[in-house]
């Protein structure tokens, strides 16, 4: 039985995560005829923490984290579990449980609002721990959805970042049941999510009303128009969504997230599914450069935000993948395999990236 370890780093990192607003994950849903059902994201943060996958078996005991240091709420895990987490931890911020159930956190600034703990410190768990206790205690939307008034998210602050992390969470399960959970002004808010598409702020609700502005977005080309007697027509491919934001906010990645996973092809296999989401989530990649802090950390360097690893949850075979930004090759564990095993991590990065010369097959 292992309990958790609360780490702690330097204060250059708390400084830059309190100072940076640059936290730009996009999550993503596919699915295809016969059933498959994938959820992709991707993960970028404004502070390198190196990313691990974890290995976590049923009849794990836990024990919540409260914010003055109490007893929050204990449990064992019924479920076996794998997905990313980092500082060693065995919590998923991002996974999938042997039963198909995924679970993930995404930031959520300056709306996110906790719960009152004091009169609930047996239910409470921190907000890094709550998905772990989803994934690990549950087989379906439904079942999480009625569990909710179990469990007290209290805002524990985190010894790495110094502060309670703003979260919201999306839930899906093999059959693509989909929810958004969001604490706001103390209370769980659950938004159905007919997508399975999730960014950061404004609240889900929000970002479904701004669906509206971009109603005349199609991923067909428009066809030529009579003017004054005379033919216009388009340009070139894609004046179906001539239009749509291509940058980096939150409000546009989710327009475009909508747009792009409910215009994908359906899958023939299994394999091309998962394919098809990592081309999809291509698409949320951040160059390193393109998007960083108007201010320098406390050190004088500057604050980028990036795209980290992206993943992809099989939720029909429960297999997860991923990719890092050092290392584009993608890797899985199929956590069918892995039943019975003990606790395990494993770096996500891996090898540093190469490239393949293949000049001697031309000669």
């Amino acid at each position: 039985m292992k309990k958790i370890a609360v780490l702690y780093s330097t204060v250059t990192v708390v400084l830059t995560l309190l100072t940076a607003d640059l936290y730009a994950c996009t999550g993503i849903r596919t699915m295809s005829s016969n059933g498959d059902c994938f959820r992709g994201r991707t993960m970028e943060f404004a502070v390198y923490f190196p990313p691990e996958v974890a290995y976590i078996p049923a009849g794990y005991s836990y024990t919540g984290t409260t914010p003055d240091g109490e007893t929050g709420k204990q449990w064992v895990s019924s479920y076996s579990v794998t997905g990313a987490t980092g500082f060693g931890l065995p919590h998923i911020i991002d996974g999938i449980n042997e039963e198909g159930l995924t679970a993930a956190v995404f930031w959520f600034a300056h709306y996110v609002g906790y719960q009152d703990w004091e009169g609930s410190v047996e239910n409470t768990v921190a907000p890094w721990e709550f998905p772990t206790w989803i994934l690990g205690s549950f087989a379906s939307v439904e079942e999480v959805e009625a569990a909710l008034e179990q469990i007290t998210v209290a805002p524990v602050s985190f010894g790495e970042f110094g502060f309670p992390p703003p979260l919201h969470y999306l839930v899906m399960d093999e059959t693509g049941d989909c929810i958004v959970i969001e604490y706001i002004e103390g209370e769980p808010v659950v938004y159905d999510n007919p997508f399975g598409v999730i960014t950061n702020s404004p609240s889900f609700d929000w970002h479904m009303t701004n669906l509206k502005n971009y109603v005349n977005l199609s991923a067909v080309n428009h066809d030529p128009i009579e003017l004054s007697g005379t033919t216009i027509s388009q340009m070139g491919q894609g004046s179906g969504l001539l239009g749509m934001p291509g940058d980096f906010t939150p409000p546009s990645r989710f327009i475009r997230a909508v747009i792009y996973s409910c215009a994908t092809p359906d899958s023939n296999t299994p394999d091309q599914g998962v394919l098809q989401s990592f081309r999809l989530l291509n698409q949320f990649d951040i160059p390193l450069g393109a998007s960083m802090q108007s201010q320098p950390d406390s050190s004088g360097n500057p604050v980028y935000d990036y795209t980290l690893w992206s993943s992809v949850s099989d939720l029909t075979r429960r297999r997860y993948y991923f990719r890092t930004f050092q290392d584009s090759q993608i890797r899985t564990i199929d956590l069918s395999a892995l039943e019975g095993e003990d606790f395990a991590l494993y770096p996500m990065d891996g090898t540093t990236e190469t490239i393949e010369d293949i000049t001697g097959y031309l000669r």
